[in-house]
């Protein structure tokens, strides 16, 4: 949140452009949309998981399979790029992210 909130404040005190104020407040709305709405499908994947298991799936059935790679994707965003105070700090992800389908 801090790196949204500073880029906004920097381009309005350092009296930017209407035009480039606009832009830093969608960007930061765009990243606030993304941090909001990523939980929630990391979430549901879970809650899809625990019906398919509970409905007879295996853990290696494709339904589960698809739920999990949800789950993965957010993980390994949230492993990625994380807030400072000061900036975001990206972290360049593993081969970790193409991992096989397990058998």
């Amino acid at each position: 949140m801090a790196p949204k909130l500073l880029a906004k404040l920097r381009a309005i005190v350092e009296n930017t452009s209407s035009e480039a104020i606009f832009e830093a407040r969608a960007v930061a709305a765009q990243i606030g949309w993304l941090e909001t709405c990523l939980p929630v499908a990391a979430a549901q994947a879970v809650a899809d998981i625990e019906l398919f298991l509970s409905a007879g799936f295996a853990e290696t059935d494709e339904p589960v399979y698809h739920q999990l790679r949800v789950f993965e994707a957010f993980e390994l965003g949230l492993l990625a790029t994380w807030e400072t105070r000061d900036g975001l700090i990206c972290i360049p992800t593993s081969a970790r992210s193409a991992s096989p389908r397990p058998a």
